[in-house]
Parts: structure tokens; C-alpha cells; sequence
């Protein structure tokens, strides 16, 4: 296993990383050659002091608030992120994380040469659901970070879809963001629902349904060890 995530099964990275009162928690999963996934647990009014960082990263915010105070040519600002929000952090900028209220978050990095979309250059808050809108072909896609060793990409599939079945390369956590989703993997049906992830592990065979249409981040890692 290269994530730290439960394998083949539906689980909810809310409930697993559940908050404690004045606690900072943190769940690393993946870190290798400069890309990491990681989540943390903040009570509420709890805050990580101002650090600069060598490397960017993007948060997502799972469940409660979280406020990000930061620096951007001598003049501090503030953003705020509710559940589905993404805040992009260049490297090398002053930031501060505060919990408005018991915050679950994910903090993705990635190192200066990863390639990453354009929308993720910019500072605002913006949702992930947001970003792609559903096409008449069925699938539509969109990448927004793309490295040797992880990939984040989001799809947006129509009602009806079924896709072909394939053998996975490497290891992806899908996420539902809209709607739900079902996944035969390895012989058997899962039903994902908005807000619940599944670790297909490398190898797998699997496939998906969409009885209604929705949303979903797949975000894939790779063995960089493997020939």
C-alpha cells in the first residue's frame, strides 16, 4: 500500500478524523518525492501558528470552518472555507489556520515543478463541485494537479453512464462531491455517497455506474519505486 487509507472499502474521512476539544491532529497518509496528502483535526478556536512553506498546497475543507490569515505583498488577509471549499497556498507565503468551529481539512502538497491548473494559481475560495460543469457526451474532466507520483483530477458524469472495466494503475481515494456513485470492484458492488471516499488499490479491476448523475475527485498516487 502506498496511501494509508482503508483499502476497498467505503469510509468517510470526517468520521475517521473526528475533532478533540484543543487538539491539533494530524493523519498523514502519502509522502513521497515531494507530493503528500494529509488530514487534520482542529477543535474549535484551535489555531497553527504563521509558517512559511517550501512547497505549495491546496486545502479542502471536509467538515466545520476554517479561517486561513496570510500574507500577500505586506498586506494580511483572510480567507474562510466551509465544507467543499479549496484554498490554494503558493510556497513561501506567511500563513496562519484557525478553527472557527471543529474543522476536518485536507492539505495537499506538491513541489514548484508540479504541473497544476491555472484556477488553482489564483487566491480565493472555490469549490470543488464547482469547477466542472456535467456534458452531453457523458463524462466530462477536468486535472487541476499533475506530477510523476500524484494526480487530482475531478469528473462530472451524466445519468445512466456505466463505464468499462478496467484494471487500475496505481492507487486513487475517489470522493463522491455530488450525488452518489456505484463501483464494482473486485466482484462486488459498492454504493458511494455524497461526501464518502473509496481507496482502489493498484491492480484492482473495477468499474462504475451512475444511476443519477454526479460529481467526483479522484485523486491518484504512484509508486515512483515500480519499474
Amino acid at each position: 500500500m502506498i496511501i494509508s487509507e482503508k483499502p476497498g472499502q467505503v469510509y468517510s474521512i470526517a468520521q475517521d478524523n473526528r475533532p478533540l476539544p484543543n487538539a491539533i491532529i494530524t493523519n498523514m497518509t502519502f509522502n513521497e518525492q515531494g507530493y503528500s496528502i494529509a488530514h487534520y483535526s482542529l477543535g474549535t478556536d484551535t489555531y497553527i501558528e504563521p509558517e512559511r512553506y517550501s512547497h505549495p498546497a491546496i486545502y479542502i475543507c471536509i467538515t466545520g470552518k476554517l479561517q486561513v490569515e496570510y500574507k500577500e505583498n505586506d498586506a494580511r488577509k483572510m480567507a474562510m472555507l466551509e465544507p467543499g471549499g479549496v484554498f490554494v497556498r503558493p510556497a513561501y507565503v506567511l500563513c496562519e489556520f484557525r478553527s472557527i468551529q471543529d474543522c476536518v481539512y485536507t492539505e495537499i502538497g506538491f513541489p514548484l515543478d508540479a504541473n497544476f491548473h491555472q484556477r488553482l494559481k489564483e487566491w480565493d475560495v472555490f469549490y470543488l463541485k464547482n469547477m466542472l460543469r456535467y456534458s452531453e457526451e457523458g463524462v466530462s474532466r477536468i486535472d487541476l494537479i499533475e506530477g510523476d507520483n500524484l494526480r487530482l483530477f475531478l469528473l462530472a458524469i451524466q445519468k445512466g453512464q456505466t463505464g468499462e472495466e478496467v484494471q487500475s494503475n496505481g492507487e486513487t481515494i475517489v470522493t463522491v462531491l455530488e450525488g452518489y456513485l456505484h463501483i464494482l470492484y473486485n466482484g462486488r458492488e459498492e454504493v458511494l455517497h455524497e461526501g464518502e471516499s473509496f481507496l482502489i488499490e493498484d491492480g484492482v479491476m473495477h468499474s462504475f455506474q451512475v444511476s443519477d448523475r454526479c460529481r467526483i475527485a479522484c485523486l491518484s498516487v504512484f509508486d515512483s519505486t515500480a519499474g
